[in-house]
């Protein structure tokens, strides 16, 4: 102490110092008294002892007091908002839990109405919407089985017709493969051939004549516009001009066939220019071959005549014009030519179906450069071998994904 009455004396200035004494928290103050200053009294300083113990005992009590308030006072706040949140959330995710129910097809489902708030008016407007909800579904559900039923209907109708149409398009298949010349017929009439007829369809628009007159051996490779029964029905047209012109008309060599034939299909279709945009018509070839005179007649429509010899093709040059066309155009006259053969010489003629076929690794033509190179490959072997094997290098063009885009016909003659 005497060091702080010494302090304070000194600084003239109040002290204060606590500190605890036998578990006492005790305060002492020591007051500079100024005085004025005499020779013997200079001034002086009073020490004042407080006892501040109960002051705090009271000050801690009264702290932990507070503190439990508060802490009793959040618990019961946290218990009464969890309870207020339960009160909205439950609605809320039972109302959740009928729209996941309703959403997988089940709407027989209908939200609890509880109390009278908001949540309650949702609840009843989402119950409201449920109903709509089921009213539209089964009216939408009945019309789709009413409409599934008349789908079906119509499915077997279809499919009825579409059986009549097969069935009738098969018959004139028949009646088609009647008008072509039998097998025998051709044996009995030639000498070495073969015939690779490939339709697109069940019919063809490709198809193909043969005759015999004296020592004339005639054989006609027809290409008809389009294919299937469009086609079909103008190989007949083809295939009565054909007769026509050689039992009633008499004509005896390619050119002269073809003549009668142009006319004959032009009025029998009885197409103007200013009526149909539409050329009906054909390409053709058609040859005559002489056995004992090594000579060959022929005249075409566009499609060209093959004769390899010695191992070299001649390609022999016919008329750049169709059969048929418009009435009120000017009819062309085809030539007729002549050619000699010599024994070994290969004949092919052609419809286009072949040559345009797709195919390929890039799904391109075939073209007439890889055709000529195909039967160069083939022409020396027999004629029966040649058809499998012009058969099979045309399957391998097309491969297993690209599907047949015409007729074809392709026919070879071994002199």
């Amino acid at each position: 102490d005497s060091a702080l009455i010494d302090r304070a004396f000194r600084s003239t200035k109040s002290l204060a110092k606590d500190t605890t004494i036998d578990g006492k928290a005790l305060n002492y103050e020591y007051v500079y008294m100024k005085r004025e200053n005499t020779e013997l009294y200079k001034g002086a300083v009073i020490r004042i002892v407080s006892d501040h113990t109960q002051d705090k005992e009271f000050v801690r009590r009264s702290l932990w007091n507070s503190v439990l308030i508060f802490l009793v006072t959040i618990t019961i706040v946290i218990v009464l908002i969890y309870k207020k949140s339960k009160v909205i959330t439950n609605p809320i995710k039972k109302l959740l839990n009928n729209v996941n129910r309703i959403t997988a097809g089940n709407l027989n489902e209908r939200a609890d109405v509880e109390g009278n708030n908001e949540i309650a008016r949702l609840s009843e407007k989402f119950n409201v919407m449920v109903s709509r909800l089921e009213d539209h579904y089964k009216n939408l559900e009945q019309k789709v089985k009413d409409r599934t039923a008349e789908i079906s209907q119509k499915a077997a109708e279809i499919e009825e017709k579409n059986k009549n149409i097969e069935d009738s398009i098969r018959y004139a298949k028949r009646i088609q493969n009647a008008i072509l010349p039998p097998d025998d017929y051709l044996q009995d009439t030639f000498q070495s051939f073969f015939i690779l007829y490939k339709p697109k369809d069940i019919v063809s628009g490709d198809f193909y004549w043969a005759h015999k007159s004296g020592d004339e051996r005639m054989f006609a490779v027809v290409d008809c516009t389009g294919h299937g029964v469009p086609g079909a029905f103008m190989s007949i047209v083809g295939n009565d001009q054909l007769n026509y012109a050689v039992n009633v008309k008499g004509a005896n060599n390619p050119g002269d066939i073809m003549n009668y034939l142009n006319e004959g299909v032009r009025h029998a279709l009885r197409q103007r220019s200013g009526e149909s945009s539409v050329r009906d018509g054909m390409d053709m070839t058609l040859i005559s071959i002489n056995y004992k005179t090594m000579k060959l007649n022929y005249a075409g429509a566009y499609n060209p005549v093959y004769v390899f010899r010695n191992q070299e093709l001649i390609e022999l040059a016919v008329d750049r014009f169709a059969v048929g066309g418009f009435i009120d155009e000017e009819l062309h006259q085809f030539e007729n030519r002549v050619f000699d053969l010599q024994e070994g010489d290969m004949i092919y003629i052609f419809s286009d179906g072949y040559v345009d076929q797709f195919g390929g690794p890039r799904g391109k033509k075939l073209k007439p450069k890889r055709f000529r190179a195909i039967l160069e490959s083939v022409h020396q072997s027999k004629p029966i071998d040649q058809k499998e094997m012009l058969d099979q290098s045309l399957l391998d063009w097309m491969g297993d994904d690209i599907e047949q885009v015409d007729d074809v016909l392709l026919v070879g003659f071994k002199l």
